[in-house]
């Protein structure tokens, strides 16, 4: 079954990435469309955003190219297209353990057209681009949404 896709854009740039079946994609989902700004560190972008979760079972420190990952313990988005600061040869690897829960569908090296500070919209991507005619992906149980103030 196809899962839901958003679209990251920023200036000129726009990526779409498809969601995972997890908890935080269902946050995130729920909590769309996001307006915030983009900030880099090294080869991999990074957005503020007023949702929080916890950190779910399955979180990691280092991800793969295109994954989307959310960060609990900063309540932030960022999708990786090349090394961190602190990442060892050939990883990608995050400040913290993260949530993955999409992957780009775009190639990702789109990224580096984006400028730093620049607003970033973050929003589901229509319908007729998902290639369907309703909604294919259910929320699970997700209890309350919460989102900062």
């Amino acid at each position: 079954m196809p899962m839901n896709e958003l679209i990251i854009q920023s200036g000129t740039v726009r990526l779409r990435a498809r969601l995972l079946a997890t908890r935080t994609a269902d946050i995130i989902w729920l909590g769309l469309p996001l307006q915030s700004t983009v900030r880099f560190w090294g080869r991999m972008i990074w957005i503020d955003t007023p949702f929080e979760t916890y950190r779910e079972p399955g979180s990691r420190d280092v991800i793969e190219r295109g994954e989307f990952a959310f960060l609990p313990d900063k309540d932030d988005i960022v999708v990786g297209y090349g090394a961190t600061p602190i990442a060892r040869a050939g990883e990608i690897r995050l400040p913290s353990f993260g949530n993955v829960f999409a992957r780009a569908i775009d190639d990702v090296e789109l990224l580096r057209d984006m400028v730093d500070n620049q607003m970033v919209t973050i929003a589901r991507a229509p319908r007729r681009e998902r290639g369907d005619t309703g909604l294919k992906h259910a929320p699970s149980r997700v209890g309350k949404l919460k989102v900062r103030d």
